[in-house]
């Protein structure tokens, strides 16, 4: 007769009031989501906030989605001269550049790597070098 098997280890059970932090790739990851408001959340945030990899990819988060706001509002002024298939075509682009930016960005971040937009990049980065 064979030895009885030995019980499974429980998972560990949280205390009440233990903060559970995320990985600093994963709270990266989250800084795009939700553009500019997901970027601010994560450089209030305590543990987050003083972590560089986190503080890099929330500031980039900020000034990328920031931009694009910018670039959103000179093209609404502009399209009162613009016909409006160019006008759909450009804003049709900025979505894209939009979606496709964050989604590239959260990639980068969740595979741990400090991707660096252009002219954004080392903005974000210098901004993160501060203490």
């Amino acid at each position: 007769m064979a030895p009885p098997s030995p019980l499974p280890t429980p998972p560990p059970v949280l205390q009440p009031g233990a903060p559970a932090e995320l990985a600093p790739n994963i709270a990266g990851m989250l800084c795009y989501p939700l553009s500019i408001i997901s970027g601010l959340i994560f450089l209030s945030l305590r543990p987050y906030s003083q972590h560089k990899f986190v503080r890099f990819h929330a500031y980039q988060s900020v000034y990328f989605f920031f931009g694009l706001l910018v670039i959103n509002l000179v093209l609404r002024i502009f399209s009162i001269i613009l016909p409006s298939t160019i006008e759909s075509l450009l804003f049709l682009g900025l979505r894209l550049t939009a979606l496709g930016g964050s989604a590239w960005m959260m990639y980068q971040a969740y595979l741990g790597i400090q991707f660096r937009l252009p002219y954004i990049g080392e903005l974000a980065e210098n901004q993160a070098n501060k203490p």
